[in-house]
């Protein structure tokens, strides 16, 4: 699904979860952005280190500021 975000704002993915999430990893490019697994924090690589939040009971990725160098496909494993 496309989804878009407006520059200079922020954008949360939507995630429709029905099970409760221990482990989650989003992937922009294939590349991973964040990692989290139960009883630790999250983990946020590249760009998205000091831009991002990841929400450890829906799984939604939240990007601050979004940037032109933010395009691309995400996704959640």
């Amino acid at each position: 699904e496309k989804v878009f975000g407006i520059l200079g704002e922020n954008f949360t993915f939507p995630v429709k979860a029905d099970n409760k999430i221990d482990e989650v990893i989003w992937t922009k490019d294939k590349d991973k952005v964040a990692e989290w697994e139960a009883q630790s924090e999250p983990t946020y690589f590249n760009s998205l280190r000091s831009r991002s939040l990841l929400n450890k009971e829906s799984g939604n990725l939240t990007i601050f500021k979004l940037e032109n160098s933010d395009s691309g496909t995400y996704e959640l494993e």
